[in-house]
């Protein structure tokens, strides 16, 4: 509402009133659009990294690396959205002024470790667990209880600081509420014998504040059951557990490790719980990410339904395919080149403390496709997107496709991913899926080269333990067979986005020469898988791809190859198919 409008209701110079006027304008002020996507992006890094290394750096962290910026940086997104959701709906603010509103405050995350080493006195490793999450040695289902606010906030493993910062955050939260729904004229009202503007707006202010506690009991209830460790086992969600047996830890003696610092003891983890004990940071940011997004989601479709939808509609699958499938081949070459590398899965026998790796090398193809999409639709004459949207929703993809590309694979690989970005930024410029040769070659070399990023994506086999680094690497040697698929993978795309541009130009007489193409593309990986299976298979698919293929619809053969590399993906990864 403008400051004419409230100084209108309040003519009055009572307290109450000037009281109204100040936290109106100063709520106004911070409701300007000074964030987007970008900026509020770069924010929260700069927040998670300033907590992260002040609480390693107070607290005497013996392990402090990027998975600890990452972790605190993905934690804070899920609260931020949820909390401006809820926000949104008690004060019936639309939620780009909640998202303005809040983030300069977010701030005040960094707070804790400073007020509990300055005005505490709280320092060094001994004080380190009080930074843990809440009741970290409690199962999920009897935390319940804590949905009350007074057991949270009085709990002893939580430190000051923290409760410092949760209480500061639900009044601020509350005095935001309260001023939107005009709280104090509700007040006012009661004078003149009117109750119900003032329950309602008391039970605004209620779901508001009583909300932001749900979602900081939510997040800091579910993590530690995300995956937890003990000498036993990994237990996953508090209920499932994997208890390794000594054969899957045996091969790490090679390295010259004793059976003792292997195993561990019933006090200590050995080698074996410390590596799982790295991949948890992995796991909470990747539930963190999942969760954001889908409420990122379910904003959107509350208060921005059209939006969301141009947003899906601008996608494009078979690029967002053919990059996601192409990272996760190179992770999956490891069984290509080492065929007893399942006995190394050490202490995982079903894979579960892999699946971030793959979730973030795939997450990296996924967002490429997508930046891929977004600067197509952007440079395109009639775009179905705005501008303005299509333009930032290219530069988050990107940033996060880079945080995990960073995450993944820091150093010369991240220049690495550069590259590809920069090919897929070349290919889309024109604003046309219509490929001619040129940038049917640079979208086939970043695929490529995402190709090889999957490759290089760390094992498992790799931990930092106080000053040491232990690094027990089981990555692929650049064999003849992987080359030989990476070459395919370039065959099939450049061919397969080339048949669009050929069919355009009239290179083909008829149909059957065109099927005939199609069919050889489909059956390209026979050159290396050849069994039956694999007979059967690329032989349904290259029938299928010669009969759809015509000028009409000149994309099948690319979406049905893609099919097939994703069967490649799926018989690497020995999902009940014969190895080679």
């Amino acid at each position: 509402m403008s400051k004419k409008a409230y100084d209108k209701d309040f003519e009055d110079d009572s307290t109450l009133g000037l009281i109204s006027r100040l936290l109106n304008r100063l709520i106004a002020f911070f409701e300007k659009d000074r964030f987007n996507l970008i900026t509020a992006f770069i924010f929260m890094i700069i927040i998670g990294v300033v907590r992260s290394v002040a609480e390693s750096l107070i607290f005497e962290y013996p392990v402090f690396s990027m998975y600890l910026v990452v972790q605190h940086t993905a934690f804070n997104f899920p609260v931020l959205v949820m909390g401006a959701l809820i926000l949104s709906m008690a004060s019936d603010t639309p939620l780009r002024k909640v998202y303005n509103t809040i983030l300069p405050g977010f701030a005040i995350v960094m707070l804790p470790p400073f007020i509990d080493y300055f005005f505490l006195g709280y320092s060094g490793a001994e004080h380190a667990h009080i930074y843990a999450y809440y009741a970290a040695d409690v199962e999920f289902i009897h935390k319940i209880p804590d949905l009350n606010p007074f057991n949270m906030l009085f709990a002893e493993e939580i430190s000051s600081g923290l409760k410092r910062m949760a209480i500061s955050i639900m009044f601020l939260s509350g005095l935001y509420v309260a001023v939107k729904v005009r709280f104090i004229e509700s007040i006012k009202l009661l004078f003149q014998r009117r109750i119900r503007p003032f329950l309602r707006n008391i039970s605004a202010i209620f779901f508001g504040v009583f909300g932001i506690v749900v979602v900081i009991w939510f997040i800091g209830a579910i993590v530690p059951s995300v995956i937890t460790f003990d000498p036993g086992g990994v237990v996953i969600f508090d209920y499932y557990t994997i208890r390794p047996t000594v054969s899957h830890y045996l091969f790490i003696e090679n390295y010259g490790f004793t059976y003792p610092e292997i195993i561990g003891t019933e006090v200590e983890l050995g080698l074996a719980g410390r590596l799982a004990q790295q991949q948890r940071s992995l796991f909470i940011t990747m539930f963190f990410f999942i969760l954001t997004t889908s409420f990122m989601i379910i904003s959107l479709q509350i208060q921005h339904k059209d939006l969301l939808k141009k947003i899906f509609a601008t996608l494009r699958l078979p690029l967002v395919l053919i990059t996601t499938i192409s990272s996760l081949l190179g992770a999956a070459v490891l069984h290509l080149t080492d065929p007893t590398f399942e006995n190394g899965w050490a202490l995982d026998p079903t894979y579960i403390l892999h699946i971030p790796y793959l979730f973030y090398i795939g997450a990296m193809g996924f967002l490429l496709g997508c930046f891929a999409s977004y600067v197509l639709e952007y440079n395109k004459e009639n775009p179905k997107l705005p501008k303005w949207a299509s333009k930032n929703m290219a530069i988050v993809s990107l940033l996060a496709g880079g945080s995990f590309a960073f995450l993944m694979c820091p150093g010369t690989k991240f220049i690495v991913f550069v590259i590809a970005v920069l090919l897929i930024y070349f290919t889309f410029r024109r604003g046309t899926m219509m490929l001619p040769p040129l940038e049917s070659l640079t979208l086939s070399s970043a695929c490529v080269t995402l190709y090889f990023l999957g490759i290089f994506t760390p094992s498992i086999w790799k931990i930092r333990a106080w000053n040491t680094t232990i690094d027990l690497s089981r990555r692929p040697y650049i064999s003849g067979s992987v080359m030989l698929l990476g070459l395919i993978i370039f065959l099939t795309i450049l061919i397969g986005n080339m048949i669009p541009y050929l069919i355009e130009r009239g290179a083909f007489t008829n149909k059957n020469s065109l099927g005939l193409i199609a069919f050889s593309l489909v059956l390209m990986p026979l050159l290396m898988f050849n069994q039956l299976w694999d007979m059967l298979i690329f032989g349904a698919l290259g029938a299928t791809s010669f009969m759809l293929t015509d000028e009409d619809i000149p994309f099948v053969p690319l979406m049905i190859s893609t099919i097939g590399l994703i069967y490649i993906a799926l018989r690497l990864w020995g999902a009940g198919l014969p190895m080679i």
